[in-house]
């Protein structure tokens, strides 16, 4: 099954604070419907509170997949937050979007 979603940094953030974003996470990563990209894994990394759980992390996303972005990719995100933008949802997009 194809990636759909991709997990930004919010999302990584609100997983421990949020049961039923964890649940809807959960079930997109169990079904092969979502993904990280590297620029995720470094800025989740970087919150990291000490080396502990910091190999806790690089864990969890060396066991998920990973989302290469090419230049096309970016570009098109770009052009989508700027949608997001224009109908005021640039700064909390609902994971149903995926």
């Amino acid at each position: 099954m194809a990636l759909t979603c991709l997990l930004d940094t919010s999302v990584w953030n609100r997983l421990d604070r949020a049961p039923a974003l964890a649940a809807e996470v959960t079930a997109l990563l169990r079904h092969g419907k979502a993904g990280y990209s590297d620029i995720e894994r470094l800025e989740v990394l970087r919150s990291a509170r000490h080396t502990d759980h910091y190999r806790r992390l690089a864990a969890t996303f060396a066991a998920l997949p990973k989302v290469a972005l090419t230049e096309a990719a970016l570009l098109r995100a770009g052009q989508v937050q700027e949608q997001l933008v224009q109908r005021g949802h640039h700064r909390g997009v609902k994971i149903q979007t995926c």
